[in-house]
């Protein structure tokens, strides 16, 4: 049976979860930097930058005032359950007259436009300048307006571009996709995830998969299992988190006799309703340790209710980085599991 690293087990007993990453708010001057010769279609290039990056254009005088405080602090937030602190997204501020060229090819880019001439307005464009791209202008007459605008619209405007970013993931794991598996979760449950290439078929039982991707530094895993459905109670945080806890019991072993993961409850979990491909679902985010040693990561779990079968399906994508930043790693199964689709 699978058993999760003692490398792991090392890099987690040197390190623990008390690595804090503090933000900080930065300005970018133009680099010397080539640009990219990979021509998508029609002539364009593909976007740029980093995942995880914004790229926000605004006066450096407003970007040092409370506009720019604003932007910054909003999306430099922690990113829910992870074991340390890690924003959302970081910001590259750019001055509107230094952009040009490579500025306006990268991946996601917030306009900030304040002047009497603007009326107050968000708009949200898809590649325009560049393949692949998400342009978000934000305008109005005054700083007034631009704030309560920019507060009423903000948690849409961060939800827009998170599952931007998810789905950026989404198309490049379908170029390098894994077949055998894909099939196989067909056979076994009756359901499609789009599986990498990179992630391989390790544990295969009784109504439990365990697919995995693993490296000399970190670990992604994706669990997959059913359970009956008998009520909505079974979609509560509790009645999902107890039933997470006796499969992984069960079929998460940890690199000791007897050890386990599980989750860890001193760490509230979060649960959001969401709807997959037409299915109720809920999903979760929180933190799992390994009981009976120290080892421990962030995880997000997908239930999604397969009424045809009178059965819930579950996904659950964990991450295990060591002293390394997690919140890539998560999106990256969070990705994975979100394309799941029940197959009738």
């Amino acid at each position: 049976m699978k058993k999760i690293s003692i490398l792991f087990l090392i890099s987690a007993l040197l390190l623990g979860f008390s690595c804090t990453h503090k933000a900080e708010k930065k300005t970018f001057k133009e680099p010397k930097v080539k640009g990219s010769e990979n021509r998508m279609y029609s002539g364009m290039k593909n976007s740029g930058g980093n995942a995880g990056e914004i790229e926000v254009v605004i006066d450096k005088e407003l970007w040092d005032s409370p506009i720019g405080d604003t932007i910054f602090y909003f999306f430099a937030q922690p990113f829910p359950a992870l074991p340390q602190d890690e924003p959302f997204f970081k910001m590259l501020q750019v001055d509107p007259n230094a952009f040009t060229s490579i500025f306006k090819e990268h991946r996601n880019i917030l306009l900030v436009k304040i002047g009497p001439s603007y009326k107050r307005g968000w708009k949200i464009e898809h590649d325009k300048w560049a393949y692949n791209q998400l342009v978000i202008t934000y305008q109005a007459p005054d700083n007034e307006q631009f704030l309560d605008l920019f507060r009423k619209t903000r948690q849409r405007l961060l939800d827009t571009l998170y599952v931007e970013e998810l789905h950026r993931y989404q198309t490049a794991f379908y170029k390098f996709r894994n077949p055998e598996v894909i099939d196989r979760l067909e056979e076994k449950f009756h359901i499609y995830m789009l599986i990498p290439n990179s992630y391989s078929l390790d544990v295969d039982k009784d109504n439990f998969a365990w697919i995995a991707r693993e490296t000399a530094t970190s670990s992604q895993g994706i669990l997959v299992y059913t359970r009956p459905y008998n009520s909505r109670d079974n979609f509560s945080v509790q009645s999902i988190t107890n039933f997470r806890d006796t499969v992984t019991k069960y079929n998460v072993p940890g690199p000791k006799e007897g050890s386990y993961m599980q989750i860890e409850r001193l760490y509230p979990v979060q649960s959001q309703v969401l709807s997959i491909d037409g299915h109720y679902a809920v999903l979760i985010r929180g933190l799992w340790k390994t009981h009976g040693a120290f080892l421990g990561g962030p995880f997000v779990n997908l239930s999604v209710l397969d009424q045809k079968r009178g059965r819930i399906v579950v996904v659950d994508g964990f991450v295990y980085a060591g002293k390394q930043d997690k919140k890539l790693y998560l999106w990256q199964v969070e990705a994975i599991i979100r394309t799941l689709k029940i197959i009738d």
